[in-house]
C-alpha cells in the first residue's frame, strides 16, 4: 500500500515539479486509483501461504484502514 501511495506522489510530482510538498485527501487518491485503467496488489497471507490478489475496491479499503492508522497515530 505504501507503493501506491509513493507512486500517487511520483505523478504529482511530475505534474508539479516546482512544488516540494504535497498534501492531500483520501478521496483525491481514491479518485486517481478509479482513473486507472488497470491496478492491482498481490498480498501475502501467511495462513494460507499464498499471494492474494486484491481489487480497486479493496485496495481502497487497505489504503483506508492504513492511512486512518497512520493519521490515529499523530500526535
Amino acid at each position: 500500500m505504501n507503493g501506491i501511495c509513493g507512486f500517487y506522489e511520483a505523478c504529482l510530482m511530475n505534474l508539479n515539479p516546482t512544488v516540494t510538498t504535497f498534501t492531500y485527501e483520501i478521496i483525491q487518491l481514491f479518485d486517481f486509483l478509479d482513473n486507472l485503467t488497470h491496478i492491482s496488489c498481490l498480498v501475502y497471507q501467511p495462513d494460507t501461504m499464498m499471494y492474494v490478489q486484491l481489487d480497486k475496491q479493496m485496495i481502497k479499503v487497505e489504503l483506508f484502514i492504513q492511512l486512518g492508522c497512520q493519521t490515529n497515530q499523530r500526535p
